[in-house]
């Protein structure tokens, strides 16, 4: 992938390893996110906090490779 103008407009860095799937919302203001940890963060894009709106900690026994949202 190749940045125009290769600004970063938000760091978030509250995953304590590599990331492994990154997926938007229908919404386009929301993400989730998972790595090589048990953690599933959710993320809101339009607030200027960069520290995840929800965090399900020890969401499954093993590293997380794959997250993905449900149509309701």
């Amino acid at each position: 992938m190749e940045m125009k103008n290769k600004y970063a407009l938000r760091t978030y860095t509250e995953h304590s390893n590599r990331i492994n799937d990154l997926v938007f919302a229908a919404d386009n203001r929301h993400f989730i996110s998972c790595a090589n940890e048990t953690a599933i963060k959710l993320w809101d894009i339009q607030n200027s906090n960069t520290e995840a709106d929800m965090s399900i900690l020890a969401a499954h026994a093993d590293n997380i490779k794959r997250v993905s949202y449900l149509d309701p």
